[in-house]
């Protein structure tokens, strides 16, 4: 059921630059309306089983003829590739620009925090902060290479009850790792994946401000323009 209606018509459909960039988005709305029907007889909304908070905000977009603000957030969202994060009662959402609309604050089912990372003796050690209610569905950090997806390590890697999460990773066994460029996520609920924020890099003012470790591992600050 997720194939058909949140990933061939959500994902594929509307979240997608040929949707964007054509002018007769009609054709795109009837389209998904044509779909729906045939869930007329679920006793279940269609977006209840969606993966992603994201498409179900699209969904909801979508039932309420809100199709600009649909428009809007799509266009949004593959811009903007910082995104900014709000922890509230223990949740995570996703913010977004569009105050005082249903799409303002969007839920996402995990946020994960870098809170520190050192080599300390002969091991890296790493510690994270979870949030959300799929925290207990983590499993393993992963790290994989970037130019191939089939070389990869992986270690246990479970929050308490906190979303407190640490790990020592012996240096022997990265040492193992061939010289490249490495993408480190955690791995959950069997195959999904969830990057890692530092919240040293926010948005503000449509500029991207970075603070950073420099070559000579001193502190650093870059403004870029998003």
């Amino acid at each position: 059921m997720n194939q058909l209606y949140e990933f061939d018509c959500i994902t594929r459909l509307f979240d997608r630059q040929h949707f964007l960039k054509n002018k007769n988005k009609e054709n795109y709305f009837a389209k998904y309306r044509k779909v729906l029907e045939t869930a007329t007889d679920l006793n279940y909304g269609v977006s209840d089983n969606f993966f992603h908070t994201f498409n179900r905000t699209l969904h909801q977009l979508f039932i309420e003829d809100n199709f600009q603000l649909m428009e809007d957030l799509i266009r949004w969202n593959k811009k903007t590739k910082l995104k900014q994060y709000l922890v509230k009662d223990t949740l995570p959402y996703m913010q977004t620009p569009f105050t005082a609309t249903s799409a303002e604050h969007i839920r996402v089912p995990l946020l994960a925090i870098y809170q520190s990372g050192y080599f300390e003796g002969d091991s890296y050690k790493l510690s994270v902060k979870t949030f959300g209610e799929e925290t207990e569905k983590i499993e393993e950090l992963v790290f994989r290479n970037r130019r191939d997806v089939n070389e990869e390590i992986a270690f246990p890697f479970h929050p308490d009850s906190d979303g407190n999460s640490s790990i020592a990773i012996p240096a022997a066994t990265l040492e193992k790792l061939p010289s490249a460029s490495f993408l480190i996520f955690i791995r959950y609920d069997v195959y999904r994946k969830l990057s890692i924020l530092r919240p040293e890099q926010v948005e503000y003012d449509k500029r991207i401000f970075n603070f950073y470790t420099t070559i000579n591992s001193n502190l650093g600050f870059k403004i870029t323009d998003n």
